[in-house]
Parts: C-alpha cells; sequence; structure tokens
C-alpha cells in the first residue's frame, strides 16, 4: 500500500528509473503475496477437510456407542443429520415430462 502511494508521487515527479524500479519491487511483492494466499488457501482446505473427517469419525463412534447402548433414539437422530449435511456435486434427479 504505501509503495503504491510513493509509486504515484514519482508518476506526478516524472522519475522514470525509479518508476521502473518501484513497479518491479511492487511486482515482486505481488508475487509473493499471490503465493502466500494460495498456499494459505490450500492449508485452510486441508484443516477444512481434517476437520470434517474427525467430525464424521466422531459423530460414528457416538452412533456406535449410542446403538451399543440400546438408545436407537440417538442412532436415528444421528442417521437424520448425516443425511441432513450437504453433498457435493449433488443433483436432483432428472423428470421426464
Amino acid at each position: 500500500m504505501q509503495l503504491e502511494i510513493e509509486r504515484g508521487a514519482i508518476k506526478r515527479e516524472n522519475d522514470e528509473a525509479q518508476l521502473a524500479e518501484l513497479n518491479k519491487e511492487l511486482a515482486e511483492l505481488s508475487g509473493q503475496r499471490d503465493g502466500f494466499k494460495a498456499r494459505w488457501e490450500s492449508e485452510r482446505q486441508l484443516v477444512e477437510r481434517i476437520n470434517s473427517a474427525k467430525d464424521r469419525s466422531r459423530r460414528s463412534s457416538e452412533a456406535s456407542q449410542a446403538e451399543r447402548e440400546g438408545d436407537f433414539g440417538k442412532v436415528a437422530e444421528s442417521a437424520m443429520a448425516a443425511s441432513r449435511r450437504p453433498r457435493r456435486n449433488w443433483r436432483p434427479p432428472r423428470t421426464s415430462c
């Protein structure tokens, strides 16, 4: 942000050499930022997948425990909760007219 403000000031001064140097530095920093953002995004998605797997595992073990204890109401609630989760790439069936 600060460098972009400097670039505006240098443009007004018409210092082409300094402007070219500043543009080069801005391009390098922008590339670094994009790389960091891509890495952050991939790590964030990995954490989400891990948390989702942990949640499924926890729900499955809770349902198994409830079934062993004979708490079939809790087992049914667990099954209903699993069926309410949105599915990826799910499309409603086509109806033929």
